[in-house]
């Protein structure tokens, strides 16, 4: 491998990773992320305490009454993570336009990358052990009768409420819970066939709820094996949450990532050229933490489908 002085970063293929990210994995969307100068530090927070009532009165030559707040802290450590792909000079002297195979190269690598971050934003959103407030559905979504999932939906919202003082913003629903919502939601509606068949997804926002619908798929098969597809997000679980971005003063958001600042949003692709395998390297890198920022913030509804 060569020296460090023969590795450079890339501003362009770090914009393609960049905007590789902002076409959207699902995990985006429901933790928001922190850039952060260091790679570990703390994070504080006052909790709830803007739901403290104290009296707001002034009265003539008194000083208004002063609000104290209680710190609390936990602490992050961002991971490095990073892969690399090589290019054969042969390929990158035939690869005709409109063909860039350091963009393709910089766009697969992101997305395994991205993959990684989804699976483990996954398993975070539908962690039932950190997220004590959680019931199973009613019924199933997707059973013959007996459903309810208004009465799911409202449950679940109530009790994010009752613990912060708000109400959740978002909803993760898996693409099979997805269909079982639209189903039951159109056979409660008076619409013709022709309107039902046009009808594939859910509206903007059900209940006051923004839907996250996770497409994410992964595949479990070695190199050279036929491709063996499985959903990344739990098909049987639905989770309401608030998305917000971090405060000092009040944590309202369910998950958070911090990523450390080695690129502009912090991504970093680098190149470089090994003379021994005459072969060029691309090598995609992010820094970065998932955390539970507030637990209370999330409640799960399991049993939704069968």
């Amino acid at each position: 491998m060569p020296s460090i002085a023969n590795i450079t970063t890339s501003t362009v293929l770090t914009t393609i990773m960049e905007g590789r990210v902002m076409q959207g994995f699902s995990a985006e969307k429901f933790m928001p992320s922190t850039l952060v100068n260091k790679r570990f530090g703390k994070i504080y927070s006052a909790g709830q305490e803007s739901l403290r009532q104290t009296s707001d009165q002034m009265k003539s030559g008194v000083m208004s009454n002063r609000v104290d707040w209680d710190y609390s802290s936990s602490t992050y450590t961002t991971e490095k993570r990073g892969l690399h792909a090589s290019l054969d000079a042969d390929l990158l002297d035939n690869a005709d336009q409109p063909i860039n195979l350091r963009a393709d190269a910089t766009n697969l690598l992101s997305g395994i990358i991205l993959l990684g971050h989804e699976v483990r934003a996954a398993t975070m959103a539908g962690n039932t052990t950190v997220i004590t407030q959680t019931a199973a559905a009613t019924a199933a979504w997707d059973a013959a009768s007996g459903q309810d999932p208004r009465l799911d939906i409202d449950t679940g919202k109530e009790a994010i409420r009752t613990a912060t003082g708000r109400y959740p913003t978002h909803m993760i629903t898996p693409p099979a819970c997805r269909n079982a919502l639209v189903a039951y939601l159109l056979s409660q509606a008076q619409v013709t066939y022709g309107e039902l068949s046009q009808v594939v997804d859910l509206p903007a926002t059900v209940q006051g709820l923004i839907p996250i619908v996770p497409m994410v798929v992964k595949d479990t098969a070695n190199l050279g094996q036929d491709a063996s597809l499985s959903e990344v997000y739990d098909a049987t679980k639905v989770t309401l949450c608030i998305v917000d971005s971090p405060s000092t003063l009040y944590s309202g958001a369910f998950l958070n990532v911090r990523r450390t600042k080695i690129g502009p949003s912090g991504f970093r692709v680098r190149q470089w050229y090994d003379e021994a395998t005459e072969s060029e390297f691309v090598e995609c890198q992010v820094e970065e933490d998932e955390l539970t920022i507030g637990a209370t913030s999330a409640y799960i509804i399991t049993t939704v489908t069968t």
